[in-house]
Parts: C-alpha cells; structure tokens; sequence
C-alpha cells in the first residue's frame, strides 16, 4: 500500500473519531449515530467541511440556503450546529419536503401520524420560512 493511502485512511479515520465522539457528546444515540454519519459524508463538499471546522475547532460556519441560515436555524429550532447544517443540505436536495418537515417540526413526514395530528402542532413559523413554503405550493400548482 502506497504512503498516501495510508495516511488518506488514517486521516478518514481520525475525522470518523471525531464526528462520532462529538455527536455522543451531543446526545446523540447510538441507534442515529451510523445514520447521522452516513448523512454527514453524503453531505456536499461545503458541508462536510463546515462540519469538520465545528468538530475540530468548535467553530460554526453559517452557511446559508435561502431563506434559511445555520445560526437562525439554531437559535429558531434549537438544533445543535451539525444538525442544522444537515438541514441545510438536505434542503438543497430536497427542499420541499425538507421545508414541510421543519414547519411541521419533525423529522421526517412519516413522523406525522395522521392529518388531524397536522394541525394539532403548535410551531412558530418565521414569516421569511411561511412565505417560502407559500411559493413552493404555488409553484407545485402551476405545474
């Protein structure tokens, strides 16, 4: 094996150390602890590295994805740095159902159970976020 290969593994594997050790420290269970780590490396380049700043250096990079940035995402939702910027990136790629989980304050659309549950949540909606959500329901209906 080549050098470079080594140290590239060594380097892989000292950064999966320190994810891992970093969302334990966040609270996070061993049950999403492979699932969040496999987000995080199928993240996009500039998250990925946002992410490895905050891990090693403690430092949050704000990214933004209009209408959302990752500080507003943690003062409004009261996510953690590393969820909010896998927010970010899953808003990219899926940006509606991204957008109808976080005004629904879920995780995921199958964390809804049924539709009268919809509208027993009680989220507050940034008006910048409602109005987003308003131009994608108008965008689905002229299609």
């Amino acid at each position: 094996m080549k050098a470079g290969t080594i140290l590239d593994l060594r380097k892989k594997h000292t950064q999966k150390s320190l994810i891992l050790a970093k969302l334990k420290e966040l609270g996070y269970e061993k049950a999403v602890l492979k699932h969040t780590l496999a987000d995080i490396y199928d993240a996009d380049e500039d998250i990925r590295d946002a992410i490895m700043v905050y891990v090693r250096d403690g430092v949050v990079t704000n990214l933004c994805q209009k209408p959302f940035e990752v500080e507003k995402m943690i003062d409004t939702y009261h996510m953690n740095p590393i969820a909010a910027m896998l927010f970010m990136d899953w808003y990219r790629k899926e940006p509606k159902k991204a957008l109808q989980c976080i005004l629904l304050g879920v995780d995921e659309i199958r964390d809804i159970e049924d539709d009268a549950e919809m509208e027993e949540l009680d989220v507050e909606i940034p008006k910048d976020v409602q109005e987003m959500f308003e131009d994608l329901e108008e965008s689905d209906t002229e299609e």
